[in-house]
């Protein structure tokens, strides 16, 4: 239970929402200090208020359950992206292109056909930052602000 109440919080201050934001966004269905008592642990967190959550952090509803593991070498300063969002927004924007064909390759040669999200290593974001084409502002804060970065350990 720990652990979703830490990825809880985690995911809402990566998308630079309060508790306030998330009642807004949730049209007053989720009131922020019923949110802040599930981040904290002092309140149970049921499957259908997880699933109205993840839906308002527009992120795969499994990414709340799944397991945290032990960094290792290759997952110290990971960033997770949404998959899904970005193959959205690069339809829309060709900023965005680049970083969807990259981490389509990526996610081909590691076989990984989950779709929904991929864990990028610290230098491979590096490289995504020098060879996209955002120039007027920082990759991960133009990526925090779509929704596609979901979290960044």
């Amino acid at each position: 239970m720990t652990d979703i109440c830490q990825k809880l919080r985690s995911l809402r201050k990566s998308q630079s929402l309060s508790l306030a934001d998330v009642e807004s966004l949730s049209h007053g269905r989720i009131k922020a200090v019923v949110l802040g008592s599930y981040e904290r642990g002092s309140r149970a967190l049921s499957v259908k208020r997880a699933l109205e959550i993840a839906a308002i952090y527009q992120i795969p509803a499994a990414e709340l359950f799944r397991e945290q593991s032990a960094p290792t070498h290759s997952q110290h300063g990971s960033y997770i992206i949404d998959l899904r969002k970005l193959k959205e927004k690069s339809l829309h924007h060709s900023a965005f292109v680049s970083i969807a064909l990259f981490c389509s390759e990526i996610q081909r040669r590691r076989e990984d056909w989950n779709g929904e999200i991929i864990s990028l290593r610290s230098s491979d974001f590096d490289f995504l930052q020098v060879t996209s084409r955002v120039t007027d502002t920082n990759l991960e804060d133009l990526l925090i602000q779509e929704r596609i970065l979901i979290a960044r350990n």
